[in-house]
């Protein structure tokens, strides 16, 4: 498990996401997801998070691409024009103990996608001075259009889907 102080600057929080983006770019998302975990896998640990990034289409980003991976994110260049990196914070709260979260655009093939990475900040008490640190990935809709054809489960935050 990967425990973030809550003292951390948000660029040092963007640094700490980098690094697993290089550990995503480098393939190793059974190391992924046995450190941070995967709310959506849906039961289907690290492959969960393969599969989530392979079933990822922009045809306005990538036109005729289908197969996708995490690339290094200092080389990326063109597709989405405005890749988010952003930190948000938030106050204690029992009943909801996220302190932060760091939401990125995930490089893919060399170009900067929509696909977006949140990374979650979660403490167990309101004196906690480190947080549990866990990850989701999902595509952003931009075409309201397209979302009366899709089916949302819920993000269980903090919680593998798979027991071991």
């Amino acid at each position: 498990m990967v425990r973030v102080p809550l003292s951390a600057s948000d660029g040092e929080l963007l640094s700490i996401v980098r690094s697993w983006l290089d550990v995503l770019a480098a393939g190793d998302y059974e190391r992924v997801f046995d450190q941070l975990g995967y709310a959506m896998a849906w039961g289907a640990g690290s492959a969960g998070t393969r599969r989530d990034i392979g079933a990822y289409r922009a045809p306005d980003l990538y036109p005729g691409v289908s197969e996708f991976r995490v690339t290094d994110w200092r080389s990326a260049h063109g597709g989405n024009p405005t890749p988010l990196a952003l930190v948000r914070r938030y106050a204690y709260s029992e009943t909801l103990p996220i302190m932060a979260t760091i939401e990125v655009d995930l490089p893919l093939n060399g170009r900067w996608s929509d696909l977006e990475a949140d990374f979650v900040l979660m403490v167990n008490g309101s004196t906690d001075t480190e947080a549990r640190c866990r990850w989701r990935i999902f595509a952003v809709l931009r075409d309201c259009a397209m979302m009366s054809n899709m089916v949302f489960k819920p993000t269980v935050y903090g919680v593998r889907s798979i027991s071991r």
